[in-house]
């Protein structure tokens, strides 16, 4: 059984033109039935009462802030209260027990108000950021040379699209309760 409109009969009548894509397995690619690409991209609202399951990820599109024009930016989403991207990596300290951590060139396009974690693996240390996000890197020091460490960075998003759509935690709910 191929991708289905929402409004087939076995389904509830939601809103078209989203598809659904039933769990049965889809003997091959040929089987399943093409859909419209114009049916792919939707300005639109969607809600959902009950439960909405991802299979993969939860991936947002958005404008690279140094080329909307030509390039877009694509972000796995977490949950928070807030409109946050969280980028994490390891690093290996130098002789001086120090590291350089570089960023996307884009990074303090699309975020701001950084916090930073560091974890030391193998042994401890107090390691601590030297030197904040600036030009597109951070420095790690107060560790030994050889010393991997473990960070972590959330910003707060703050490109066009967030400040002009700021995030919402709590609202009232409508007469049905959505």
């Amino acid at each position: 059984m191929g991708a289905q409109p929402l409004n087939s009969p076995t389904k509830a009548v939601v809103a078209q033109p989203f598809w659904w894509v039933p769990q049965a397995p889809v003997a091959s690619a040929a089987a399943t039935p093409a859909r419209p690409p114009s049916l792919w991209t939707r300005a639109a609202n969607l809600n959902i009462s009950g439960t909405l399951n991802a299979k993969g990820t939860k991936n947002f599109k958005i404008d690279d802030p140094l080329d909307p024009e030509h390039k877009a930016l694509y972000h796995a989403s977490i949950e928070s209260s807030e409109m946050v991207n969280i980028y994490s990596g390891n690093v290996i300290l130098d002789r001086k027990g120090q590291a350089v951590v570089r960023m996307p060139e884009w990074f303090e396009a699309l975020n701001t108000d950084f916090r930073y974690q560091l974890t030391t693996i193998g042994r401890s240390a107090p390691v601590y950021v030297a030197h904040e996000i600036q030009n597109h890197e951070f420095k790690i020091a107060g560790g030994r040379a050889g010393m991997k460490v473990s960070w972590q960075v959330t910003g707060v998003r703050h490109d066009s699209w967030a400040q002009a759509h700021p995030f919402q935690v709590e609202k009232m709910k409508d007469a049905n309760g959505n």
